[in-house]
């Protein structure tokens, strides 16, 4: 009995063993059929990089009219990544040269999940500076604007009132003794109206106030308890975005030397 138990685990391993890694097929059907991923753009524009400095000794080289680049990889913007049509992607490239400028280089990439090919690379900005911005369309795909014809919005350029909440959040170290911190207190001015929200502090604190300009300040004694606590100031602007402005205020002469 035994030696036919023998022969059966010797036939069903051989069976097994003979059977295709359908696992692996199945793995690499579910990949061609879903969707392509943030992870898979990425991997796509990573794998033509690494191809391009293989090719080129070290460097991704880059040329147009006008500009002939070598070039070494700082950063893939992920958090920059759009859908331009169907199985069309982009996603910005940081690259920079060895003098120490940054391009940053819009990658436009076709395919699938298992399959991505970067079709073309346009440097947008040089060291922050824009080329051409970006504008969605009201089916969420997206198109380049010149800089020539982009409006103020496209340009992140905001006029008249601007209104927004914002925090100002410190994580204190390790407090071995005893210590004291100061801290700002944001103030409205003739620009802007600022509002305190709130104030979370890990214990009690003060509101100090100067007495030549009236400025406020969040004052707090510390001690070891305190280490790795956080501090979270919390406020509301209005502000009113300006342009240049004569300043009737201040006298130039105070800052000029007597002949």
């Amino acid at each position: 009995m035994a030696r036919y138990f023998f022969i059966v685990q010797f036939l069903f391993a051989f069976f097994l063993g003979c059977q295709p890694d359908k696992t692996t097929e199945m793995e690499k059907d579910s990949k061609a059929k879903r969707k392509a991923t943030i992870k898979d753009v990425e991997s796509g524009i990573r794998d033509n990089i690494a191809q391009r400095v293989k090719d080129g000794n070290g460097f991704f080289h880059f040329q147009n009219d006008s500009l002939d680049l070598s070039l070494k990889l700082v950063r893939v913007h992920t958090e920059y990544l759009s859908v331009l049509g169907k199985n069309e992607f982009f996603a910005c490239v940081d690259l920079a040269t060895e003098s120490g400028d940054v391009y940053d280089v819009d990658f436009f990439l076709e395919g699938t999940a298992d399959s991505m090919v970067v079709t073309r690379e346009s440097i947008h900005k040089l060291n922050g500076k824009p080329y051409y911005t970006w504008e969605q369309n009201k089916d969420k795909t997206w198109k380049t604007v010149p800089v020539e014809q982009a409006s103020s919005q496209l340009l992140g350029v905001i006029e008249g009132r601007d209104r927004f909440k914002f925090s100002y959040e410190v994580m204190l170290p390790e407090i071995q003794k005893q210590a004291r911190i100061w801290i700002p207190i944001a103030r409205s001015d003739r620009f802007q109206e600022v509002e305190l929200i709130g104030i979370q502090s890990p214990g009690d604190y003060e509101i100090k106030q100067e007495d030549e300009f009236g400025n406020k300040i969040f004052f707090l004694e510390l001690g070891p308890k305190h280490s790795g606590n956080k501090i979270l100031i919390e406020y509301k602007a209005d502000r009113k975005e300006k342009a240049a402005y004569e300043d009737t205020e201040s006298d130039p002469g105070q800052y000029l030397l007597a002949s």
